[in-house]
């Protein structure tokens, strides 16, 4: 029998007997990824039928769940094998089977299976990311699989198995485990982000609503606590009337941050992507000089942006949302700038009243805000459209008056037209 496959499952007896926490690195495969070539392929070498695992664990003092542990060992060693020759639905195969038995386990266990159970599970979702990135998944597409059953593995296999652990933390009478939620719940937010199913994130933040038993946050790991607000600002964002709700989330995230390394510079950023719109449409805050220069990067990205909301530059910010539009798409904050393009259009329409010398200078011809339109964008507007963008920052508050369509004119209020512009 090899001396390496002997000590894997005799390490794992121990880890598991001792309830140790290196049971993690056992388990963990994806820190191996750099050196499969040096890893042993116990499947290749028929050990797993030669010496079956079940029959190791069973030497020695009695193991709890030991059907479940030996399920887990001859899965972490097919997945090996499949990794070291790159069959990948071989590999996320096992990997699904590392949670499904890891699960059972801990519906038996006490807190301590919580850290191996967040391994497992953390590493079959980014398996899977990784997958979707690969030429194989892009064959198997368009050659294998039909799309539709193709996708409901990718997605609906794959949250179905991130449910699991998730559950059992959330309904388990063990307080040790329900610390373990936020991680679990933000491994399935990350998951319906990725695959676009933003109505199952929206229920996840409907079960937190309606779970009062669980963990005060400031108990929790910075990390995760950082990574829930900063998913359920998210999905918030999904609904307009939630914005400020939103915005405080990811501000709160924001504080929890430290300061100093670039680990926490790089989650500062993450948050400020989401969150400078949001500042934008919920309080018309525009990002500072100094923030630019803290963030070099995201001065590059979205300055021009935002030097175009502060000037009414329909072009600029229409050929930058281009530019940006697969990051924007990426980030989940495309529809937001979309938001803020009517803001410019006011902008715009404000600079037409303070400039406008006619006798009556709140009663104004359309044409000169399709003049305006057409100077700041480069195109030419009808006076339908106009009045479509007049009309609706009307509806919204943003302008007080009434359209004249027989005399192609707006008439504003007397006082107090634009009540709430930059």
């Amino acid at each position: 029998m090899s001396e390496s496959y002997l000590r894997f499952i005799l390490s794992l007896r121990s880890y598991v007997l001792s309830q140790d926490p290196r049971i993690c690195q056992s388990l963990s495969f994806l820190d191996h990824i750099k050196d499969l070539s040096s890893l042993p392929d116990y499947n290749e070498q028929g050990l797993l039928e030669k010496y079956p695992p079940l029959q190791i664990l069973q030497q020695g003092d009695q193991l709890p769940n030991i059907e479940e542990w030996s399920a887990i060992a001859t899965a972490y060693c097919l997945l090996i094998s499949d990794l070291k020759h790159l069959k990948f639905m071989g590999t996320i195969s096992h990997s699904a089977e590392l949670v499904n038995q890891i699960v059972r386990c801990a519906q038996r266990e006490t807190g301590w299976i919580c850290l191996p159970m967040m391994t497992v599970t953390s590493e079959l979702r980014k398996l899977v990311f990784i997958y979707v990135q690969s030429s194989e998944y892009k064959a198997a597409k368009e050659h294998k699989l039909k799309q539709s059953q193709f996708d409901v593995y990718l997605d609906e296999k794959l949250a179905n198995l991130l449910q699991k652990p998730f559950k059992v933390c959330l309904s388990d009478k063990c307080e040790d485990k329900k610390f373990a939620v936020y991680f679990f719940a933000n491994e399935l937010f990350k998951t319906y982000m990725k695959f676009g199913k933003y109505d199952a994130a929206n229920n996840m933040c409907k079960v937190f609503q309606h779970s009062p038993n669980l963990p005060d946050l400031s108990t929790v790991s910075k990390s995760q606590v950082i990574t829930y607000r900063y998913f359920m600002a998210l999905v918030e964002c999904m609904n307009f009337d939630r914005l400020q709700s939103a915005t405080q989330l990811l501000n709160q995230a924001l504080d929890a941050c430290k300061t100093g390394d670039k680990y926490h510079h790089n989650q500062k950023a993450s948050i400020l992507v989401l969150l400078l719109p949001l500042n934008f449409l919920a309080h018309r805050w525009l990002p500072s000089s100094m923030l630019w220069k803290q963030y070099p990067e995201l001065s590059l990205a979205f300055k021009s942006i935002f030097d175009s909301i502060k000037e009414g530059n329909l072009k600029v910010f229409d050929e930058e949302v281009t530019r940006m539009q697969k990051m924007m798409l990426e980030r989940h904050v495309y529809s937001l700038f979309i938001r803020i393009r009517p803001f410019i259009e006011l902008r715009l329409f404000t600079k037409v009243h303070h400039f406008y010398k006619g006798e009556k200078p709140h009663i104004i011809p359309l044409s000169q805000f399709s003049s305006a339109l057409k100077y700041s964008s480069s195109r030419d507007y009808t006076i339908e459209e106009v009045e479509s963008r007049l009309a609706s920052l009307i509806y919204a508050g943003q302008i007080k008056g009434y359209i004249s369509h027989s005399n192609e004119v707006i008439v504003l209020s007397k006082s107090d037209a634009f009540p709430s512009t930059m």
